[in-house]
């Protein structure tokens, strides 16, 4: 553990404060049934102005958020399962630094650039946050919804992500879950993609831009413009889907 947790954040703990391993232990905590209420502790007592000073770019700021959410999902669907029920991640369940915010502000305020969670990724907020605004990301990435886990059973496993290594991360979230969840067939000239892909593709480019996102991966030839199947997504609760144990 990177200090000892505790309410009071002082000043010599502050300088001690790395986000990106902060939010890595945290999810390993959530992971392993480890004491995870000190770090709900510590981000409900953090300093904002300083936690979006430490988060001074993409990598970090993605990174820490990727696994704030991934750790919270499991935390409050372990104690609470109302996955069937979307208020779920429209609830102001967590505590930062003294303000109440909700996974959808996580996930569309802050990782997905002040969508709206209804636009299909065509609808920016008129009026974010001033919590937002702190933390938002520079530029939106689609790969996000690669590593993001609802806790869901058609939701990507769970990866602990870190600023340093985000970028290729990121990269294998991605081409691991569209080799899984992409079936396309030559003799049809269509695509089964995932319907996730369809609630977001404005961040992909619209339909266009999805074909080109698969051919950029790989998992259609790129010679093809086949037509795209969205698939069912399963809402089946699926706890503790994680892909690789944390080491470190």
């Amino acid at each position: 553990m990177w200090w000892n947790h505790g309410p009071d954040l002082g000043e010599g703990q502050l300088k001690d404060f790395d986000p990106g391993s902060f939010s890595q232990d945290m999810l390993y905590a959530a992971k392993t049934d480890g004491d995870v209420a000190s770090y709900l502790d510590t981000l409900a007592n953090v300093n904002l102005a300083f936690l979006a000073d430490q988060l001074s770019n993409d990598s970090h700021r993605v990174a820490f958020w990727l696994n704030i959410y991934n750790a919270m999902t499991q935390v409050l669907l372990s104690s609470d399962s109302t996955l069937a029920e979307k208020r779920f991640y429209s609830d102001a369940l967590l505590n930062i630094g003294g303000s109440k915010i909700s996974l959808d502000l996580i996930e569309n305020g802050i990782l997905r650039k002040s969508q709206m969670k209804l636009g299909l990724g065509y609808l920016s907020k008129w009026f974010p946050s001033r919590f937002e605004k702190l933390f938002v990301v520079a530029k939106r990435d689609p790969r996000i919804h690669f590593a993001l886990n609802c806790g869901a059973t058609s939701c990507p496993p769970i990866s602990s992500y870190n600023p340093n290594d985000l970028e290729e991360q990121l990269e294998m979230a991605t081409r691991s879950y569209l080799n899984a969840e992409v079936s396309y067939s030559y003799r049809n000239k269509k695509v089964q993609v995932p319907v996730i892909m369809s609630w977001f593709r404005g961040d992909f480019g619209g339909k266009s831009g999805i074909i080109d996102f698969l051919k950029q991966y790989e998992v259609i030839p790129g010679a093809e413009n086949p037509k795209i199947e969205f698939t069912e997504f399963d809402w089946t609760l699926k706890l503790n889907n994680y892909k690789n144990q944390r080491s470190g």
